[in-house]
């Protein structure tokens, strides 16, 4: 069978193991749509692939080799692609995550793993979210990317299944989304790390603000999933840092420095430095200048009192 074919197979189970409902079933079909997905990506690999070898972009290692007197790539050992090498190749082919699929994606992968490797009492309510986010990776991947009717391509009862929950989760996704509108967040970092944000009693991401005109930090929060209610602000460092640590290395790639650091008052690595300040608790720099040279004083430099490493050195050398 072809990879499209397996990845096809392979979802097909997982919806029928999904719509059977009951609780082994539906951890069978994590496995087998997660799975029916990573297909999906390796699919198209295959297709980048040169002519020569169409399995080539699958290797999880290429080394280059000489061949006819040319310069080509061979594929090393029996290691295929993990899912960050699939996204790196993706982008060097210009095929990019959109940000909110990238998360979807994230999250997926990291429930199939911990529910593989590290522990299977996971709520089926929790399964249910990821095999909502999973169809609606398919949906785009199938359509965007591969180019392929997802009607035709997994059949109409498997593909009306995957379309209804799909749209089910958007629309939710949507009202949490548009309750976050009506609230004050103050700073820009805090609003991108809610796609971080889940609840800590389900772990849905479905979350909805519950009041209008509420401002950090006093955000109160309902997950739409459970209806566990709680205050933004007992998780708002947890959500800024995972979203900062997901964050760094492209930043620092694009920059070379690091986006946040840790916060002088509260301790936190929630000081942010293009917002200038600490969105955990507020904390600004004292010292913004040098009273000696007028340069820019960092956050490293505040125990100078007012100087700059230079001239706090040369002040300790007159002493």
């Amino acid at each position: 069978m072809s990879i499209l074919n397996n990845a096809v197979a392979a979802i097909q189970v997982g919806v029928e193991d999904y719509e059977n409902g009951e609780p082994n079933r539906l951890l069978s079909s994590m496995r087998n749509v997660v799975s029916g997905l990573l297909l999906l990506y390796k699919e198209m690999l295959h297709r980048l692939s040169p002519d020569y070898d169409k399995d080539l972009l699958l290797k999880q290692n290429l080394k280059p080799v000489q061949q006819s007197g040319e310069i080509v790539f061979k594929g090393i050992g029996k290691n295929t692609v993990d899912v960050h090498t699939i996204k790196t190749r993706f982008k060097d082919f210009g095929i990019e995550f959109e940000k909110d699929k990238d998360v979807m994606l994230r999250s997926i992968i990291e429930l199939r793993n911990n529910i593989e490797h590290y522990y299977t009492d996971v709520k089926p309510i929790e399964i249910e979210q990821l095999l909502a986010k999973a169809f609606v990776l398919i949906h785009d991947f199938t359509s965007r990317v591969l180019k392929e009717d997802p009607g035709k391509l997994f059949g109409e009862e498997c593909w009306s299944t995957m379309l209804f929950v799909s749209d089910v989760y958007d629309s939710q996704t949507k009202l949490c989304q548009d309750s976050f509108q009506n609230v004050n967040w103050k700073y820009e970092t805090v609003k991108e790390s809610l796609c971080e944000l889940n609840c800590s009693q389900c772990n849905s991401d479905l979350i909805q603000a519950i009041n209008e005109g509420d401002e950090l930090p006093d955000i109160h929060l309902r997950c739409a999933s459970c209806s566990h209610e709680f205050l933004f602000a007992d998780i708002l460092v947890e959500c800024v840092t995972e979203y900062m640590d997901m964050i760094s290395h492209a930043f620092f790639m694009d920059s070379g420095e690091s986006p946040n650091t840790e916060c002088l008052e509260c301790g936190e690595a929630t000081y942010i430095f293009h917002e200038g300040c600490c969105v955990n608790c507020g904390y600004t720099l004292e010292y913004t200048e040098c009273a000696v040279c007028g340069n820019d004083l960092s956050i490293d430099e505040q125990h100078f009192n007012g100087l700059c490493s230079y001239h706090d050195y040369v002040a300790s050398k007159d002493d």
